[in-house]
């Protein structure tokens, strides 16, 4: 399965490197997030994407709610603006049934001034309130 085009992107997509975020409180290793760390560089008016995908064991979790989110200094809201981005969520069951990989692409359709900055993937379990919140990445848009 090919998600990404051109061999600018294809080369983030090689340079994955595993996060394993979960909260001091779980300790469990109920989430886990996995996305690139490698900074990532698009061009005003044109498409980017971003990919996390979230591993997590529903026996701990329940359903998660799992996104990507812009910081600010007080904040980090999710990439939700239908007219701004498209957001595509795949899951998959695995073997065991008790663990779930999900898959979160947020396509900007195109890209401003205002997009740039630090960029975040987050994940929320329904049960007990636990959350995974992956390493900051940084996008830098050139004119």
């Amino acid at each position: 399965m090919v998600w990404l085009r051109g061999s600018k992107v294809l080369s983030l997509l090689l340079t994955v490197s595993l996060c394993l975020c979960v909260s001091p409180s779980l300790g469990t290793g109920a989430v886990e997030l996995k996305y690139t760390k490698t900074p990532m560089f698009g061009t005003e008016s044109m498409p980017l994407r971003l990919t996390c995908k979230a591993e997590y064991d529903t026996k701990q979790c329940g359903r998660i709610d799992a996104f990507w989110c812009h910081h600010t200094l007080e904040e980090c809201p999710k990439l939700i603006d239908p007219g701004k981005y498209l957001t595509v969520v795949n899951e998959m069951l695995m073997e065991d049934h008790s663990v779930r990989h999900r898959h979160i692409v947020t396509d900007f359709i195109q890209l401003t001034p205002a997009d740039q900055g630090v960029y975040q993937c987050n994940a929320v379990c329904e049960m007990g309130g636990h959350t995974a919140m992956g390493h900051y990445i940084n996008i830098t848009v050139e004119g």
